[in-house]
């Protein structure tokens, strides 16, 4: 077992940095020797400090997949990444990110409906553009024939007051529909 301190590493400073010049990628591997930074196809050997181990990459990497790879063959992703896309880490602009924080309002009664990312576009009768994917949840004005409301409409129109979302990452490991 791997005695570290609090003190050994700042949390913070962990995940990928992105900037348009350049990427600094860290990560807290304290059981690995050598670890390496693969993006697409390009392998970067991280330099260890302490636990934790590190990398730069110059030139803008926004938008690229990456993961890390031990020299005994253990492949993981980010910890810290904002998202994974086919089973890799993404580098994203953090800072497209910021947004002004909204309070919630408050809520007495509650009715919360739980919808499956996939599922909710899946049927045969969907007629929006992004069947099966995740931007169906954010395309309106979808109706039927029968002018019967669908999607995100139906939701606001049943009434509720918080949709909970399952599951919001990457899971489709077999490339199955």
């Amino acid at each position: 077992m791997i005695d570290y301190k609090e003190d050994d590493f700042k949390i913070e400073e962990l995940g990928n940095f992105y900037s348009k010049d350049k990427t600094v990628f860290r990560v807290f591997a304290p059981e690995h020797e050598t670890l390496f930074l693969l993006i697409n196809d390009t392998s970067y050997e991280m330099v260890k400090n302490h636990y934790t181990f590190e990398a730069e990459v110059q030139g803008d990497m926004e938008g690229k997949k990456y993961h890390f790879l031990s020299n005994r063959g253990i492949r993981f992703n980010d910890p810290f990444s904002y998202t994974l896309f086919d089973d890799e880490s993404i580098v994203l602009d953090k800072e497209k990110f910021n947004r002004d924080i909204i309070k919630p309002q408050e809520c007495k009664d509650v009715i919360i409906y739980e919808a499956s990312v996939r599922d909710f576009s899946s049927s045969d009768s969907y007629i929006g553009d992004y069947k099966k994917k995740f931007l169906a949840l954010a395309q309106d004005n979808l109706k039927l024939d029968n002018y019967y409301m669908i999607g995100l409409d139906y939701l606001k129109n049943l009434g509720i007051t918080h949709l909970q979302l399952l599951p919001v990452f990457d899971f489709d490991d077999d490339h199955s529909d």
